[in-house]
């Protein structure tokens, strides 16, 4: 699509568009990611949200013939459990990302107000607020915001 008229920099709107479209659907994901684990005994089960919160706790009745010290450290380690799972899936999912792109999407997920201030930048070129060859180091201050990619 032909933002700018000048194909270097409507490619580059492409790409910083597809990225921010990404990054949204990474985000949108990684808060709905749910995890459960249970205690060794399974008479513990716990479930954690995207941000580690414990959204449910399962007790088998059996458990509470157990000491409470015995119930707290079986708690805690199904809850500790579940979110070491949490955080796995999150790897996970991240790999899945970033598999073949060679960007590290997790540092720009984490950076997105880089898009945001990359995004102004390319309004600024489209505005003709710049000369190209400041629109051309825009773009590549762009690019290495959202990416982390040094284009030189």
């Amino acid at each position: 699509m032909g933002y700018f008229g000048i194909p270097e920099l409507d490619d580059g709107m492409d790409g910083l568009l597809g990225m921010v479209d990404k990054l949204d659907s990474i985000q949108r994901r990684l808060g709905e990611l749910t995890a459960t684990a249970t205690s060794d005994d399974e008479y513990i089960e716990v479930t954690v949200d995207a941000q580690g919160d414990v959204q449910a706790l399962k007790l088998n009745p059996r458990i509470m013939r157990s000491a409470s010290e015995d119930l707290a450290e079986g708690i805690k380690d199904a809850v500790n459990r579940a979110q070491a799972a949490l955080r796995a899936r999150t790897q996970e999912l991240m790999a899945e990302v970033t598999s073949g792109v060679g960007l590290d999407l997790g540092a720009a997920v984490d950076s997105a107000a880089n898009v945001k201030e990359a995004a102004a930048d390319l309004i600024r070129i489209g505005r003709g607020d710049v000369t190209p060859e400041e629109a051309t180091a825009t773009m590549k201050e762009a690019t290495r915001k959202v990416t982390g990619l040094d284009l030189g």
